[in-house]
């Protein structure tokens, strides 16, 4: 099969995350940076996908989107009570690409 848009994959996780942010009870300011927070996974879902191929030492780098999907449900599972600000939003995100793709 071939690989998605990166706009296609933008609308599929934005819609996830928006309707996430939209039933919890997070700050205006963190639900306005689900495109970025999305952006940004995908970005990285990319780099990792062309920088980081598999050799026979580590043949483990072989990533798909569920990689990229294992960041958004990480996101998915966010506090809002702990997630007040862009900042925050941003170190969860940073923690969640780093656990999947490290």
């Amino acid at each position: 099969l071939p690989q998605p848009s990166s706009k296609s994959l933008q609308h599929i996780y934005q819609v996830q995350l928006g309707r996430f942010f939209e039933n919890g009870d997070f700050m205006p300011e963190v639900k306005e940076c689900q495109q970025n927070l999305v952006s940004a996974g995908i970005a990285v879902y990319y780099k990792m996908c062309g920088n980081m191929l598999p050799t026979p030492a580590k043949s483990h780098y072989t990533f798909n989107l569920r990689d990229l999907s294992e960041v958004i449900r990480g996101l998915l599972q966010a506090d809002e009570t702990v997630i007040v600000s862009r900042e925050t939003a941003a170190q969860l995100f940073a923690h969640e690409a780093t656990r999947v793709f490290h």
